[in-house]
């Protein structure tokens, strides 16, 4: 069974740093299996191939991109970003900064 993420409107951890390299595999598995919605799917599933395995030269490059890229949504179509932070992966609103918040 499919467990959508409802992100809300303040920043939300998605994945801590317990998870180390494995964090861009875990996201792009959300991705894929639908757990996360993403607007642009479309325009990131280059960077998702490229994240199956954190041997791959490509591995953090892609998961840049990704970030720089993807726009998440959660159920009532509100927008996020996403951003490290202390090792740990973040959903941010869009039009907000993580400092806003965590300072």
């Amino acid at each position: 069974m499919k467990t959508t993420i409802k992100l809300g409107q303040s920043p939300i951890l998605l994945i801590d740093s317990r998870n180390g390299i494995y964090i861009p595999k875990m996201l792009a598995e959300w991705i894929i299996e639908g757990s996360i919605k993403v607007k642009n799917r479309s325009e990131i599933l280059c960077e998702l191939a490229e994240l199956g395995n954190p041997d791959n030269e490509f591995y953090w490059d892609s998961m840049d991109d990704l970030m720089r890229k993807a726009i998440l949504l959660d159920i009532d179509k509100n927008e996020y970003y996403l951003t490290y932070a202390d090792s740990d992966l973040w959903a941010i609103p869009v039009g907000m900064e993580y400092d806003d918040f965590y300072l």
